[in-house]
């Protein structure tokens, strides 16, 4: 039996650069300065790497921004992350507040486990609707915070289902 690849969170830092959108990255650890050359996971590193994640929430601002020139494909994180194997991406497209972040993934993941709980337990995977989660924790969001600026960067490409493994 081979193992489900299922589901991968990265809730920190990210750091989009307009002028090298290969050089945006995720900020592994942003108080480390004893370890100034391991502190990022840049797109182009993400390109380069074999990712079997179904779906990657990245809950980090400016994650899913992109660089659209005319004639080249989108570069940035979320785009090379698909390119590297994962099925669905989930991330923000400007800073948000810390907040709204946090509020958003409860509401999201509260989504997915509950649906892990309603499952089958002899199944062995989970069909998710990842698109009617996302509209679920932004209109839970839009209640608590009704300013666009908190609720409208969280945006998913890719598959908008996604088959999610029953165990942790």
């Amino acid at each position: 039996m081979t193992q489900q690849p299922g589901l991968a969170i990265y809730h920190g830092h990210a750091a989009f650069h307009a002028s090298d959108p290969l050089r945006s990255a995720l900020i592994l650890n942003p108080d480390d300065d004893a370890n100034l050359s391991r502190r990022n996971l840049t797109a182009r590193e993400i390109l380069e790497a074999r990712l079997e994640a179904v779906l990657f929430i990245l809950i980090a601002c400016e994650s899913a921004k992109q660089e659209l020139s005319v004639g080249q494909e989108p570069t940035g994180l979320l785009p090379m992350l698909m390119l590297a194997g994962v099925n669905s991406v989930l991330g923000t497209l400007w800073k948000c507040s810390d907040t709204a972040r946090k509020d958003f993934v409860e509401e999201l993941l509260a989504t997915l486990f509950l649906k892990i709980e309603e499952a089958d337990p002899v199944s062995s995977c989970v069909l998710f609707d990842v698109a009617k989660a996302l509209q679920r924790a932004v209109l839970a969001l839009r209640k608590k915070k009704p300013a666009p600026y908190f609720w409208a960067s969280f945006v998913l490409c890719g598959s908008w289902e996604c088959l999610i493994a029953n165990r942790w």
